[in-house]
């Protein structure tokens, strides 16, 4: 009987240590690493999703083939969006992006020029423009906008000039991103700690971003409930749930499907970190099957006539919003270093 008890002391003693090991042998550097390689791989991918556009921009009356724009132009909302998202990782606020994307675009500026025959529409003249009459969001608007009243000549020949600024910023964005981060694996190395930290902060201003800008918002959260489709991301090209979706799926990417992704790095921790990692896993689950609902939908007429489709989504992500902000990062030991201005 006595040596039954040792031995099953002894078993547990070895299963608990074997589970502490396991624990232990998350590799950080292998983490940072892999985000790293992301960073370079989205600046390839948005720098060769601008010089595909900009091959069809060369086809004569391109503007009226709008299966090939489609096509061609989600590929490049999913790859300015992980730009977006990994700019914000790796807390560079790049000034290669500022006014790239202003949502406040100049609609009345652009119709003007549009109508002015006087105004000769080039890249060079149209880079002399206010961010708000160029870039992702003025693209978007020229491409797509049904109530422009504009000659479709002039329309093709700003969405050329536009094109091939937004390439140029592409080109030197992947190849200041290159330098940078070329010799990731040691360079980040350097400060894990602080790298860690900067990283899963990140995570959390982009999901707060998503929850109270890109959805919250045009909901009519922060204003009375009366809904504000204006408010959308992309709004005037309906290409919101696009631009939602990716942002949802790079978080659900470095959370909790990639090799070293966050849900994993808890379970590496504790007890109760395995428990928040699950937790983790199965509240973005519940958020992607909210937005896959969605799928082939306008999230603009959505939120005008059923605007209560959006709430289910709204709340699965406060949920994951919450779960992160009060049981991820403190388990992590890393602090909150952003404003928080949600008002919970």
């Amino acid at each position: 009987m006595k040596k039954c008890c040792v031995l099953l002391v002894a078993m547990v003693c070895l299963m608990a240590c074997k589970k502490t090991d396991d624990r232990a042998s998350f590799d950080h550097e292998e983490q940072s690493k892999n985000w790293s390689e992301k960073v370079l791989s989205g600046a390839q991918n948005f720098e060769q999703s601008m010089f595909n556009f900009s091959s069809l921009t060369k086809e004569e009356n391109f503007i009226e083939n709008t299966v090939e724009i489609n096509r061609l132009y989600d590929s490049i909302i999913v790859a300015y969006t992980e730009i977006e998202y990994l700019n914000v990782g790796i807390i560079r606020n790049d000034f290669l992006l500022t006014g790239l994307a202003s949502r406040d675009i100049n609609a009345e500026l652009i119709v003007q020029i549009l109508k002015d025959v006087d105004f000769d529409i080039n890249a060079e003249s149209i880079n002399q423009l206010t961010a708000k009459a160029k870039g992702i969001y003025a693209l978007d608007y020229v491409l797509f906008a049904t109530n422009l009243d504009a000659d479709s000549s002039r329309r093709q020949d700003y969405a050329t000039a536009l094109v091939e600024i937004i390439k140029n910023i592409s080109l030197n964005i992947r190849q200041s991103w290159q330098a940078d981060f070329a010799n990731s694996s040691t360079d980040v190395a350097l400060s894990f700690g602080g790298f860690r930290a900067q990283m899963l902060n990140a995570q959390l201003s982009l999901l707060e971003d998503v929850s109270n800008y890109k959805i919250g918002k045009p909901l009519g959260v922060f204003d009375g409930g009366d809904v504000q489709p204006q408010t959308l991301q992309f709004y005037y090209a309906h290409k919101s749930l696009l631009a939602l979706k990716s942002t949802l799926e790079l978080f659900e990417y470095y959370n909790t499907t990639s090799d070293y992704n966050t849900a994993k790095w808890l379970q590496s921790v504790s007890e109760s970190g395995e428990n928040y990692g699950q937790m983790l896993s199965e509240k973005t689950d519940v958020l992607m099957e909210e937005i896959n609902k969605l799928d082939g939908q306008n999230l603009n007429e959505i939120l005008v006539q059923n605007p209560e489709k959006l709430e289910a989504m709204y709340a699965a992500s406060k949920d994951v919003l919450m779960h992160y902000k009060l049981f991820v990062l403190p388990t992590l030991g890393v602090t909150v270093t952003f404003n928080d201005n949600d008002g919970d």
